[in-house]
């Protein structure tokens, strides 16, 4: 079983494999499904990862990404949050827009 630190280092991970990605902008993305597709998918292993950060972790850091609301945490790429929450995007209901 995965600890918090293996999840915490997963959502880093992903967060440096959509950085590859995103710094190319929003029109990029929102043209190249390609883009959209592996920046999802890296989005789906960052809410799960912190969907099973432990209660413990949560309430000793409750400022942290994993706890707070993505608007709060300090994205260099906001728009990628805009309306794709994780439950939308593992739904399949994500699209571009």
């Amino acid at each position: 079983m995965r600890d918090d630190r293996e999840r915490l280092l997963d959502i880093l991970e992903a967060i440096e494999r959509i950085d590859r990605y995103a710094v190319r902008g929003r029109e990029a993305f929102e043209h190249d499904e390609l883009v959209q597709n592996w920046i999802t998918h890296q989005l789906q292993i960052i809410g799960e990862a912190a969907a099973r950060i432990t209660a413990d972790l949560r309430e000793n850091h409750p400022r942290s990404a994993v706890a707070a609301d993505h608007r709060d945490a300090q994205c260099p790429h906001p728009w990628l949050f805009r309306h794709r929450p994780r439950h939308r995007l593992v739904g399949g209901r994500a699209r571009s827009r």
